[in-house]
């Protein structure tokens, strides 16, 4: 019967140490929970039974008492070596050495378990096999699979960041019911009690003269150690965590693994917490909501689900998707794609165009087996990133640096695509002008008008664009021109009953004031009263269709302004393609929203008592963010829309 112990073999360079903080370890302390998240689960996918089959996860914390793991005071009795050794060689590592002792003071020693399941389990053993790689090795991938999501065997060490003595223990039961068991310390070189300089590696498992090796007999593992199920299990020795531990795992889970809980492929466990298919995007709503950058998952998670998909074939790889969605009101999009690969999160892409009106989001992901194996050999260790040249480190057949490059070029072409075709939703090519529509005054009256309107027609959409200076209404389309117009002549806004626009001095009118134009009525309305360089803002605004139904279309008004503006109200109304008003709408309005919230409005009336507008209510535009409002027509067909008039 073996006895478990403690153990480090002699260096055989005597003129060479290796320091207390491996530089394995440190890559990877950065961020600990997302490494630790990320790195593992990858191997944990790696290694599942069925290669596109589901993969359980379970992380917990735990106390265990020291007499629970056979003759540690051996392991404490080499790191009080290991520190004197270090001590004498000066100051800088005696703050390392003072963590390394209080995470494992007292009688208890924290443990961090990540196990997984349906998996295959370790194979092998010391000499060969996936458990010496995983154990042993450094720098060594054995994935049985080209497009493996971990392949330079380094992510393996991204566990010990947790622990304050960098110690894991390895406990696997595999496919065969074979049981495999040893530890691992990754620390400094130190000398013995015999002044025998000693590798920085400790390692915990069955000591035969000047070798340790795992054990395979289950009776033999402590029983806080053994499995149940086949998969593999890693303990974290003297686990260094905060009470928003589990908190930070199931953020980390989410971030880099949405995809996978979206497709049913990913179930975690995390201090009793599931996390799975069913619950996921909630649990990301109440972690995420409050988060405002560009790595919020709750942005991709809605562009897959909801987005626009597109596909195109790319050299050597094969389909590319594309799911690109546009911001809608209370939506913080921050103009990113984010790349995935096999389903785990790769990186961060920029649109690298400018002009559109609404921020976006993307996800883009190769859609087969060979393509990601060709992505994946472009993966620096950190799996953050694609840079060609790392294919010549691979064997990849047939596919050189050139081609690398090739491939990266065409999924950015095929990205610049089909953000053209969402640009042209709302422009085409135009002279040099300014992107934003500006509305002054409280009605857009008298004065020159300067700045050109452009349009295209895409699913009867237009985006306008126009300056204006003082008096003049401006004309916003779905479909047609801007325009600069007279206030309609023959029109009731509500209140009055007289026709027109002018300067007389009886009767009731819709505006009160002089005016250019001489017309009946004057007096009382009470819509809005000019006062000159009082009521000046500047607002853009735009049309364009949402959603066509067969008897009924949706419509997105858009406003923006370089100021909060709390409530103000917008008259609407329609023409044609020729920009010439109609005395009547050909459409009903049935509803207008800003998300859930109801916007009320009611009917301009002629004298004849045809609808020719409708009035919006109490709109507002805060934090310099572009308020949406959704437009809902009764129509047998699309409509030209304009704003007929602003009011303050």
């Amino acid at each position: 019967m073996a006895e478990l112990n403690f153990y480090s073999h002699k260096e055989s360079d005597l003129n060479a140490d290796n320091g207390p903080r491996t530089a394995a370890v440190l890559t990877f302390s950065g961020d600990t929970n997302d490494s630790f998240v990320k790195e593992l689960t990858q191997n944990s996918l790696d290694a599942r039974v069925d290669r596109d089959g589901k993969l359980k996860i379970k992380v917990s914390f735990k106390k265990i008492l020291k007499t629970s793991i056979p003759n540690f005071n051996q392991f404490e009795i080499k790191l009080g070596q290991m520190e004197k050794y270090w001590n004498d060689k000066g100051r800088q590592y005696n703050k390392f050495f003072e963590t390394s002792r209080k995470s494992i003071k007292g009688n208890e020693v924290n443990i961090l378990v990540f196990d997984d399941s349906l998996t295959k389990g370790l194979t092998g053993d010391d000499s060969h096999g996936t458990f010496k790689n995983c154990v042993n090795d450094e720098n060594v991938s054995g994935k049985d699979h080209s497009d493996s999501l971990g392949n330079h065997g380094i992510g393996k060490n991204s566990i010990f960041g947790y622990s304050g003595i960098h110690t894991v223990f390895y406990s696997s039961l595999n496919e065969s019911g074979e049981y495999k068991f040893k530890g691992v310390s990754k620390l400094g070189s130190y000398k013995d009690e015999n002044d025998i300089l000693r590798t920085e590696r400790i390692y915990y498992g069955a000591v035969e003269k000047e070798s340790v090796g795992l054990i395979d007999n289950q009776t033999e593992i402590p029983e806080c150690f053994r499995r149940k199920e086949n998969g593999l299990s890693q303990f974290v020795i003297g686990a260094e965590t905060n009470d928003n531990w589990a908190a930070n795992i199931k953020k980390a889970f989410i971030s880099n693994y949405w995809f996978l809980f979206e497709n049913g492929k990913l179930e975690v466990e995390v201090d009793d917490d599931i996390l799975n298919h069913d619950n996921y995007e909630a649990e990301a709503e109440i972690i995420f909501t409050n988060i405002h950058d560009r790595e919020n998952p709750l942005q991709y998670i809605k562009a897959y689900k909801k987005g626009l998909e597109k596909s195109e074939n790319i050299f050597k790889i094969g389909k590319v998707k594309l799911f690109i969605i546009e911001a809608e009101e209370n939506d913080k999009f921050y103009n990113k794609i984010t790349f995935l690969r096999s389903g785990m999160k790769i990186k961060l892409d920029n649109l690298e165009m400018s002009g559109l009106p609404l921020n976006i989001a993307g996800v883009m992901f190769c859609d087969n087996v060979f393509g990601n194996t060709i992505l994946g050999a472009m993966e620096p260790h950190a799996h953050n990133d694609f840079k060609p040249e790392l294919v010549a480190k691979k064997e990849i057949r047939d596919v050189s640096v050139e081609d690398a490059k090739r491939i990266l070029k065409e999924i950015k072409n095929f990205k610049k695509k089909v953000l053209s075709e969402l640009l042209n939703k709302y422009t085409q090519e135009s002279e040099s002008i300014d992107v934003v529509d500006n509305i002054f005054q409280s009605i857009l009256g008298n004065g020159k008008g300067s700045g050109l309107g452009k349009t295209i027609k895409s699913l009867e959409e237009t985006f306008n664009r126009k300056s204006y200076k003082v008096d003049y209404d401006g004309e916003f389309s779905s479909n047609s021109r801007n325009g600069l117009t007279d206030n309609l002549s023959d029109v009731d806004y509500g209140d009055g009953n007289g026709p027109g626009v002018g300067t007389g001095d009886g009767g009731k009118g819709i505006h009160g004031g002089k005016g250019k134009k001489n017309g009946k009525g004057g007096g009382a309305n009470n819509l809005s009263k000019k006062v000159k360089g009082i009521n000046n803002k500047n607002i853009s605004a735009r049309f364009f269709i949402s959603e066509v139904k067969p008897q009924l279309n949706i419509y997105k008004l858009i406003l923006r302004a370089d100021e909060d503006i709390s409530s103000f109200n917008v008259i609407i109304g329609q023409h044609g393609d020729s920009g010439k008003k109609k005395s009547a709408m050909s459409s009903t309005l049935s509803s207008v929203k800003q998300g859930v919230k109801e916007i009320k409005f009611y009917q301009i009336l002629d004298k004849k008592e045809e609808i020719i507008g409708y009035k919006l209510q109490n709109l507002s535009i805060k934090n310099g963010d572009p308020s949406v409002y959704e437009i809902q027509m009764n129509e047998k067909s699309a409509s030209a829309l304009k704003i007929l008039e602003v009011i303050w």
